[in-house]
């Protein structure tokens, strides 16, 4: 499946094409970084409104991902 066939099966979902619509709206808007563990939990590993615009170089060099 490419993106742009994705993005066109996404965009039929009702709840995503309102997010995917006001996102497209903000370009100010931040990101994160999420890392899920096998125990169903989530981390924050980067969040651009807290942390800056800067991505941490090594963020995708730790040893236990």
């Amino acid at each position: 499946m490419t993106h742009q066939e994705l993005k066109v099966m996404l965009l039929k979902d009702p709840a995503f094409r309102p997010a995917y619509e006001a996102e497209s709206q903000n370009p100010q808007s931040g990101y994160q970084i999420i890392r899920h563990h096998g125990d169903g939990t989530e981390e924050v590993v980067f969040d651009s409104r807290v942390s800056g615009t800067d991505l941490p170089t090594n963020w995708m060099n730790r040893p236990d991902w």
